[in-house]
C-alpha cells in the first residue's frame, strides 16, 4: 500500500521567491520575508488546494498551483514584491 500521508515538498508554478543561501544579504533578507509570509498563511493540517500538479526537478517534489483558504499563494507572493514570475530559464534574483 503506498505511503499516501506524508511530508512533500511542493514548488509553486509560476513564480520564484529569493533562495535562503544567497550571499547578498537584501537577497537572503527578502527570502526569510517570503519564507514568513507563507507560513503565516499555512498552519499544519491546513487544506491546500493544488492545481495543475506535476513534478519538480528529477522527482524531487511536486510542482503545482496552491490555493490555500480561497487566495492563490503566487499571486499574492507576487503582489507583495516577495517573488518574481517565472516560467523556467535563468531566475533573476
Amino acid at each position: 500500500m503506498p505511503n499516501l500521508f506524508r511530508l512533500q515538498n511542493i514548488r509553486l508554478r509560476h513564480c520564484d521567491t529569493p533562495e535562503m543561501r544567497d550571499v547578498r544579504p537584501e537577497i537572503a533578507a527578502k527570502a526569510k520575508e517570503a519564507t514568513a509570509f507563507v507560513e503565516a498563511r499555512i498552519e499544519c493540517g491546513m487544506r491546500l488546494t493544488l492545481t495543475d500538479v506535476g513534478r519538480y526537478m528529477y522527482g524531487a517534489g511536486l510542482l503545482a498551483n496552491i490555493e490555500v483558504g480561497g487566495e492563490d499563494l503566487c499571486r499574492s507572493l507576487l503582489e507583495a514584491g516577495l517573488a518574481v514570475p517565472y516560467e523556467g530559464g535563468r531566475k533573476t534574483w
